[in-house]
């Protein structure tokens, strides 16, 4: 039963990000528009929660928890990340949001999936080993070097920020995304490897089901999750899906797919998984996606359209 765990984790994650609605193209667009960077704020609250959630597993009750991926920082790794940003602004949506939005009825979305597909399938032509290319070393969570004690005090206040907020100012959002930011690292925790980007490379590269189809089931809890959410709070509304949104859905699928191969996993993991374990490469990653997406939206003219 154990096991199943990560079906609760999963939907609760998925209910919770339904909820607080978070998006890093959305809360970008948000900040460079209107000068506002409370939802990035929000971002950063769920991932401090995250990291907190993460500290007491390991050193309060000694669980043996998986750790992340960890990768060297250079041209590579920046590359993928710019290109994983360019794909999440014309996608209109990070992996996080790219739920968000299908489960909330728009099926336009449906083509951000086949794009990631495409992505891997396109990475597995050119490699004759694709498990050369998506193994990478592990990173170990120890508790020394400065890094890692400014990286907790901040997770750390981060989360203590978010519990005080919600208890003075009573926000729904904030509450969600500290609920996010535990459901997604124990859901992390059961299985690092459970993510719908990294399932999709699993069954391109041929390694067919998970064990018990605890993988698959999990997924499916997440947007289960998501989808009820939705519907609770009255943000669920069918709508046709649009030529034109689908297109660049697809386009920004593959280039988020594409980015996430050699970034060791999309936004999502880089958030909730990566960076709560102590791993600056997700940091640099997710920075630098930001800054993609906010380059692109003054390059387009969107402030100045929307003023």
């Amino acid at each position: 039963m154990f096991d199943y765990l990560i079906l609760l984790t999963a939907f609760v994650f998925g209910f919770s990000l339904s909820r607080a609605s978070t998006c890093t193209v959305a809360a970008t667009r948000r900040l460079v528009r209107r000068g506002k960077p409370d939802w990035l704020i929000g971002i950063w609250v769920a991932v401090c929660t995250a990291t907190a959630c993460l500290l007491f597993l390991r050193f309060g009750l000694g669980a043996d928890v998986p750790n992340a991926h960890i990768l060297p920082i250079g041209l590579v790794l920046v590359a993928a990340a710019i290109v994983m940003g360019v794909g999440a602004y014309l996608n209109d949506g990070c992996f996080i949001g790219s739920v968000g939005r299908l489960t909330s009825g728009d099926p336009s979305f449906l083509t951000t999936f086949l794009g990631l597909i495409a992505a891997r399938h396109t990475v597995n032509q050119w490699q004759p080993d694709p498990s050369e290319v998506l193994e990478f070393p592990i990173g170990v969570l120890m508790a020394e070097g400065t890094f890692f004690w400014v990286s907790a005090l901040i997770g750390t206040f981060g989360a203590v920020y978010g519990v005080v907020r919600f208890a003075r100012k009573r926000e729904p959002a904030i509450l969600a995304l500290c609920i996010m930011g535990i459901a997604a690292v124990l859901t992390f925790a059961l299985n690092p490897g459970w993510s719908y980007e990294a399932w999709i490379g699993r069954m391109l590269a041929g390694q067919g089901l998970s064990n018990g189809l605890q993988i698959e089931l999990a997924i499916l809890a997440l947007f289960s999750g998501a989808t009820i959410s939705a519907i609770l709070n009255s943000k669920f509304t069918p709508r046709w899906p649009r030529l034109k949104r689908a297109l660049l859905c697809f386009v920004g699928g593959i280039l988020m797919g594409l980015g996430a191969i050699f970034t060791a996993g999309g936004n999502d993991t880089l958030l909730l998984w990566t960076i709560p374990n102590f791993v600056l490469h997700g940091l640099v990653v997710y920075a630098v996606m930001v800054a993609t997406v906010a380059s692109l939206i003054l390059i387009t003219g969107e402030r100045k359209r929307d003023a």
